[in-house]
């Protein structure tokens, strides 16, 4: 963008090897590490949307630095390039997106995925889960726990609903034509 007006771009923070555990592949560049900290030079990763719109390409984005979150702010530098994901629904369009390193942008409130190959027991395995964060850091409180599949439901409500009214409807229509209304 022009000096001065800032371009609204969604982020999400995200500690290393996410890309790994929600199987997005990095096309260029690295993950984020546990030396990138509040101490080591700001960086981000972002998608190939990002680099296709600000810099015509993914290679010309890898090593190119911007600032985040005002003219005052440091400058990051974009160390990875993330394949194009869906971000907000499942029908959306490629939108620029970009990824900041956890361990550089602390929030007191963060969600932990965890991927797991296995078609075991899924709640017995959450248990699990819970019990190592809870020997981790016992103050560390597990609030929700929700399998990948509720949280597909919810990407899908939309779409059900309005298949579901469609076929009420269409049986509605069905009946009254049957009545020779």
């Amino acid at each position: 963008p022009l000096p001065n007006q800032g371009i609204e771009v969604a982020c999400n923070t995200v500690a290393p090897k996410y890309f790994e555990t929600v199987r997005t592949p990095l096309v260029l560049g690295r993950d984020f590490t546990e030396r990138d900290t509040q101490d080591a030079p700001l960086v981000v990763i972002v998608n190939q949307e990002f680099a296709r719109k600000f810099y015509s390409s993914e290679q010309n984005a890898l090593g190119q630095h911007f600032r985040f979150g005002g003219s005052k702010e440091p400058l990051r530098e974009i160390v990875g390039i993330a394949k194009d994901g869906l971000y907000w629904n499942l029908y959306e369009e490629p939108r620029p997106y970009m990824f900041l390193p956890e361990y550089q942008l602390y929030q007191s409130q963060m969600m932990l995925l965890v991927g797991v190959n296995t078609a075991g027991d899924l709640p017995a395995i959450a248990e699990n889960v819970r019990r190592e964060i809870s020997q981790l850091d016992v103050r560390m409180p597990v609030v929700g726990l929700t399998m990948a599949e509720t949280n597909l439901s919810f990407a899908y409500w939309g779409p059900r609903l309005a298949s579901g009214l469609a076929s009420v409807a269409g049986a509605l229509a069905l009946l009254l034509a049957t009545m020779g209304l």
